[in-house]
Order: C-alpha cells, then sequence, then structure tokens
C-alpha cells in the first residue's frame, strides 16, 4: 500500500522478520492524516506485532501528524506491542521534545532493523 500526497508519500513494507514498517516522507499534517491511518491499519493488520514508522524521510510534523503519533503508540501499548520511530529527522525529533512525548517512542537508527 502506498498514498502520495502533494508534500507527502506513505507506505507500508514488512521487514523480513514480519516486522510492519510504515515509511514516511515528506510533510505529516492534516492533509497526510488519512494516508497515515490508512497505512498504520493495513501495518496493524493482527494488531499485535511490532510496528516502526519510518521516518528519515520527514520534513515536517505538526500537531495532527503528532497526535497520529501518540494515538498509535496507545493502540500497541494496548496490543501489548512495541512502536518504534526508526531515523526521525531531527526537526521531528524537536516537535516531540516540545510536545513532551519523546520518551514514548523508542529511537533505531537508521538500517538497525534491516536484514533483522
Amino acid at each position: 500500500m502506498s498514498s502520495t500526497g502533494s508534500h507527502h508519500d506513505i507506505s507500508v513494507a514488512e521487514q523480513p522478520n514480519g516486522d510492519a514498517v510504515v515509511v514516511v516522507r515528506g510533510e505529516i499534517d492534516v492533509d497526510a492524516l488519512p494516508a497515515l491511518w490508512a497505512s498504520i491499519d493495513t501495518a496493524r493488520a493482527d494488531g499485535r506485532r511490532p510496528l516502526v514508522i519510518d521516518m528519515a524521510g520527514t520534513t515536517f510534523l505538526d500537531s495532527a501528524g503528532l497526535y497520529a503519533l501518540v494515538r498509535a503508540h496507545q493502540m500497541q501499548t494496548e496490543a501489548e506491542a512495541p512502536m518504534t520511530l526508526r531515523s526521525p529527522a531531527p526537526q521531528v525529533l524537536d516537535v516531540l521534545a516540545l510536545a513532551g512525548v519523546q520518551d514514548l517512542f523508542p529511537i533505531e537508527p537508521d538500517g538497525a532493523g534491516a536484514g533483522a
């Protein structure tokens, strides 16, 4: 599954170990939310597998995108399944810190899950 908007590109991939990866490129704002939610829902198909959000290519994150990440984390926690952010860009880390939620999300360096 892939969704491309005027300022975003969001797709779902599966790692060799079965973990779902939502790859987010571009701006994550209110216009990107439908695509982001659809990708998260697809990635969480069975509701119990680990979820990785690859944010290496994310250039902007507003409060709507932040809400989506926090809500996805809550859903994963309720399902007793981990959620990790992979390689969030500095501007994404700044938004997480400003909102005081940076400690919710384990951070995975780029490529750490590849081939796992």
